[in-house]
């Protein structure tokens, strides 16, 4: 009898995905063993101290009824209110939220500014809904979260696919489940809001401006002239 040929591929074992909360565990590990960060902080600062997650129906422009999930972490509030982001995107999950919120934490920190961090959003494609839709569903998560959120508690902000916009809404969703007599020392429930509902001018450009005067600063240091300079960044969302 002939040789046969063993056409079995050798099996390649599959090594699992990290999650965004993998990648900061390591970052967190790494960096609490270079300052000899004593066990006991990096056990609480390992942990987030809420996770909240809400779903809830909103009725579309066609009468139907949607279910959404929406999400809130707060990793940690021991320099102030929690404070983050809420974005609208296909990827919000646990996941992220948990490391967005961790993140959060440490800008808030290193920045010197006395807020903690949190995090959150809605697991949504907002280009597939229409703006009164958005608003519906804004609203309705906002009516959801609203006892886990406030201005001296945790402080939303626009992200991913938010804007001023959608922060009046927050606003004005949230104010109206306050007492009357409280509403307006509620107004600040949310940063991001328009210049004429208490938001603060050059907000919607502050992420760009401090791109250029970082780029500005370095290049002033390194006595480097940008003019003719192509620039590529690589940028990690918080």
């Amino acid at each position: 009898m002939g040789n046969s040929k063993n056409n079995t591929k050798p099996k390649v074992k599959k090594v699992p995905l990290k999650g965004m909360m993998d990648n900061v565990m390591e970052q967190f590990n790494s960096a609490a063993d270079h300052i000899n960060l004593h066990p006991n902080i990096r056990k609480i600062l390992s942990i987030t101290n809420n996770e909240i997650l809400v779903n809830f129906p909103v009725k579309m422009d066609s009468g139907e009824v949607e279910v959404f999930t929406g999400y809130r972490v707060q990793h940690n509030g021991a320099l102030g209110p929690y404070k983050g982001g809420l974005r609208y995107h296909a990827t919000v999950d646990l996941d992220a939220a948990r490391a967005l919120a961790m993140w959060m934490t440490w800008k808030t920190s290193l920045a010197g500014l006395p807020y903690g961090g949190a995090k959150g959003g809605i697991k949504i494609d907002p280009a597939l809904y229409s703006q009164n839709e958005l608003e519906r569903i804004t609203r309705r998560f906002t009516y959801a979260l609203a006892d886990n959120i406030g201005p001296e508690h945790d402080i939303p902000a626009p992200d991913v696919n938010t804007n001023s916009q959608t922060m009046a809404w927050i606003a004005d969703t949230y104010m109206s489940t306050r007492p009357p007599a409280q509403r307006t020392a509620n107004q600040h429930v949310v940063t991001g809001k328009p210049d004429g509902s208490g938001g603060l001018e050059g907000r919607d450009r502050a992420t760009g401006f401090g791109v250029y005067l970082t780029i500005k600063f370095w290049a002033d240091k390194n006595n480097t002239d940008l003019n003719g300079k192509s620039l590529l960044f690589k940028v990690l969302a918080m």
